[in-house]
């Protein structure tokens, strides 16, 4: 896969492009591939003494190809829900 240099920066306009997003989180972990970044789980409080916030344990990816953000339907437990965790790709052509 060629790669095209970066010239230049651009904001996005989510709201125009995208019906669904993320929840504002932290202690999320965030891994990127060679096509795609995911966003897993973290926590959607203002601080980890906070009684309102909840754990999360939802998957985004966003494709850097197509410029589409979607929330993978997978069934994790909701024991899963965590924050502060953290995440690595390790490509199957290097198992």
């Amino acid at each position: 896969m060629q790669h095209k240099q970066v010239t230049e920066w651009r904001n996005l306009n989510i709201n125009d492009r995208f019906r669904v997003i993320p929840s504002s989180r932290w202690g999320h972990a965030m891994v990127a591939t060679e096509d795609s970044v995911y966003i897993i789980g973290g926590y959607d409080g203002k601080s980890p003494l906070s009684l309102l916030g909840n754990y999360l344990h939802d998957i985004w990816k966003f494709d850097f190809r197509s410029f589409r953000l979607i929330e993978l339907n997978i069934n994790l437990p909701r024991e899963l829900k965590r924050s502060n965790q953290t995440a690595v790709y390790y490509p199957k052509d290097k198992r």
